[in-house]
């Protein structure tokens, strides 16, 4: 059984997988570590500090190079987890 931490680390590993389509492997995983309470480890995650804040501020590092494309594949990448997070669980830039 998953924790809630794991659901957002899964959900931001999903994000950064799918975005990595669009920029590549190596943009992708240096915008996921510029956002802060973050680790960024041999393709894992660690989140440091709330985690809704960090999923919100990692869709927000995208989003200020790519604008509102990758906001939408970043939503596209949710929806890929079904139902593993309540709605309240996720940050409105992902709704």
């Amino acid at each position: 059984m998953y924790t809630k931490l794991d659901l957002y680390e899964k959900a931001i590993l999903t994000i950064t997988k799918e975005q990595e389509k669009i920029v590549g492997k190596t943009l992708s995983i240096q915008m996921t570590a510029l956002v802060d309470n973050l680790l960024v480890k041999n393709n894992r995650v660690e989140i440091k500090g709330d985690p809704k804040i960090v999923l919100k501020d990692l869709v927000d590092q995208y989003a200020s190079l790519f604008g509102k494309a990758s906001i939408e594949v970043s939503k596209e990448a949710i929806k890929k987890l079904g139902h593993e997070l309540e709605s309240s669980d996720i940050p409105e830039n992902l709704k």
